[in-house]
């Protein structure tokens, strides 16, 4: 059974990943993600990743592997950066700078790759939604 996780996300995000949310809402969601704050876009993609709908999860795994180099460092340098996202970006992203970029997943051990971490079921998410955002 794969680990549960809750994660803090904005009321944008959870326009996409809430609970119940119709499968061409998620996909739009791989799209929106796009035109949203740095730290948004990377949570709504992680969380797209993860997504049960296999159309859902290649998408938002595709955009995370093409994610720009500049947006991979803005992320670096956001305040809401979330850990599990800071550490399964190397494994992710294949324009992840190899190197002049501090990483905390240098540790092989905690290292997250792509298909090791099994989330749940979109329906038994649990999502917190942050209103300060």
């Amino acid at each position: 059974m794969a680990e549960k996780v809750t994660l803090t996300i904005s009321p944008a995000v959870a326009t996409f990943v809430r609970p119940g949310t119709t499968l061409e809402t998620r996909l739009s969601g791989c799209a929106a993600a796009e035109s949203m704050s740095v730290a948004d876009r990377l949570m709504l993609l992680f969380c797209l990743s993860k997504d049960a709908e296999p159309a859902v999860r290649t998408v938002a795994l595709a955009n995370l592997a093409e994610l720009p180099v500049e947006v991979i460092r803005e992320y670096a340098d956001c305040p809401q950066k979330n850990q599990r996202i800071t550490a399964a970006l190397p494994a992710l992203c294949k324009n992840y700078p190899d190197t002049g970029f501090p990483s905390p997943a240098d540790d092989e051990n905690q290292r997250i790759t792509p298909g090791q971490e099994e989330a749940e079921p979109a329906e038994d998410a649990e999502i917190n939604e942050d209103d300060e955002q």
